[in-house]
């Protein structure tokens, strides 16, 4: 039996309605938020487990079928925007063959707490909820767990979020109870895992909808140093840094670079970061450390949706110099472009899909703009009446997830150019190769199949 039982939904095999992300095919990261949770609870002494369903490839009713020996007193889901209609079905099933508490967290309900009710759970958390989960599954009331939300009568109570300041004082991320062998990408084909040195990011790009937005926080050189001796000793060989903003505080990740070369780690690594946070003289540190790859977000080719309508705030040049710099020291790249921004116009996708094949990326991920609840799309998107506030609790339902498209463009024009954009970088023998390379099981294939189909098919989002 377990106290509590916190499950990753399998958003690949579960969902019908909604396409499969393109990167889904070559890459599959543990649940690092869940693996935080879970070692919180521990170290307070409650019984825990994690059930990845979309690594274990499980079905609701497998997923039900496994929750079921735990016998647990509550299970945790985690929630994501995308896949609403799976977090939806799954607690349907959970409901209508145990007797437990289900509590939801994440970004959706973080910004969208009254969904708790049309999902059907019980409790829902906002903002970071290490310590808050513990002190109420430890009896804390209800209105003393900060980001707690809870129904009262006939209105959601929604408690004040509490945000980590000392990310040192969290336990390492519980790595042991997840099936670290179904983990994968392109970069290294062998046992991978995921960990963070800072949480929060300092910019406000128009799509984005964290669950800590602008608060920026450090883990210490030390503490870092300390996890990473941790994965080696677990026989890891390869981590993959989930910072928002990885180098934005370069003199740190120089000190960090320097002691994992000093320390000798046998580790391989990648993070996500700005082209503008990175210098040749960082890329060679990084490089010696044993960074292999580094992805960032482009987001357009025109510098004015970029900066102007996004506001992120980068020059074209430093992309351009980021990516010549990353390739001469043979770091691989990948990077993100987004189709669909308030005045974007067709033009203007299509240089960035020209702007992109330019660059001479090893990766890169074609998206289509969500107006996610939380973002500042999201709002644009209510007041020009492209979509209505409720239109997430629709999509809970089973409605299609909304596309934002700005005027004078069509989605069908947005997804045809996705595909095109898709087939003229992935589709050809050498990519198929590398892709190929990575992957570990039938399962694997049949989802890289799977998704090559749906590329072709004109479907992809």
């Amino acid at each position: 039996m377990k106290d509590v039982v916190l499950i990753n939904p399998n958003y690949v095999k579960a969902e019908k309605n909604y396409d499969i992300n393109f990167h889904l095919a070559v890459q599959r990261y543990p649940p690092l938020h869940l693996a935080y949770l879970a070692s919180s609870l521990e170290e307070a002494n409650i019984s825990v487990a994690i059930i990845d369903a979309a690594a274990l490839n499980l079905s609701d009713d497998e997923t039900v079928k496994l929750l079921k020996r735990y016998k647990p007193r509550f299970v945790g889901i985690y929630v994501n925007s995308f896949f609403l209609p799976v977090v939806y079905n799954l607690i349907q099933k959970i409901r209508s063959s145990i007797d437990c508490t289900i509590i939801v967290g994440g970004p959706h309900i973080t910004y969208q707490p009254n969904s708790i009710i049309k999902l059907g759970a019980d409790f829902g958390f906002s903002g970071e909820s290490e310590n808050a989960f513990k002190e109420f599954l430890n009896g804390n009331k209800k209105n003393e767990t900060p980001g707690l939300i809870y129904k009262n009568s006939n209105y959601v109570k929604i408690n004040n979020p509490e945000y980590i300041k000392d990310l040192d004082s969290l336990p390492f991320p519980a790595r042991h109870l997840l099936p670290n062998e179904k983990y994968y990408n392109p970069f290294f084909n062998g046992k991978i895992t995921t960990m963070i040195t800072s949480r929060g990011c300092p910019f406000d790009c128009i799509f984005c909808a964290r669950v800590v937005k602008r608060r920026y926080r450090e883990v210490s050189v030390e503490r870092v140093m300390d996890e990473i001796e941790h994965i080696v000793n677990m026989g890891f060989g390869y981590v993959q840094m989930q910072d928002d903003t990885f180098s934005i505080n370069k003199r740190r990740i120089e000190k960090i670079c320097k002691e994992v070369i000093k320390r000798g780690f046998d580790i391989n690594w990648g993070c996500e970061t700005r082209a503008d946070s990175l210098d040749r003289k960082l890329i060679d540190l990084m490089k010696r450390a044993g960074c292999t790859n580094v992805q960032f977000g482009v987001e357009s080719g025109s510098e004015r949706v970029r900066n102007k309508i996004i506001r992120k705030n980068l020059s074209t040049a430093a992309i351009k110099k980021a990516t010549k710099d990353l390739k001469e020291a043979g770091i691989e790249t990948t990077a993100y472009f987004m189709f669909g921004h308030p005045t974007e116009t067709y033009y203007e996708m299509k240089k960035t899909v020209e702007f992109a094949m330019s660059l001479n990326l090893d990766y890169l991920d074609f998206h289509l703009s969500v107006p996610i609840p939380g973002s500042r799309l999201f709002k644009i998107a209510c007041k020009e009446n492209k979509i209505t506030e409720n239109i997430w609790d629709d999509v809970i339902l089973g409605e299609q997830i909304p596309i934002y498209v700005p005027d004078g463009v069509t989605l069908e024009q947005m997804v045809d150019l996705q595909k095109k954009a898709y087939i003229q970088f992935y589709f050809n023998i050498p990519m198929l190769i590398k892709i190929l390379k990575t992957t570990k099981d039938f399962h694997d294939l049949s989802l890289k199949i799977k998704t090559g189909l749906i590329v072709l098919k004109n479907k992809c989002l």
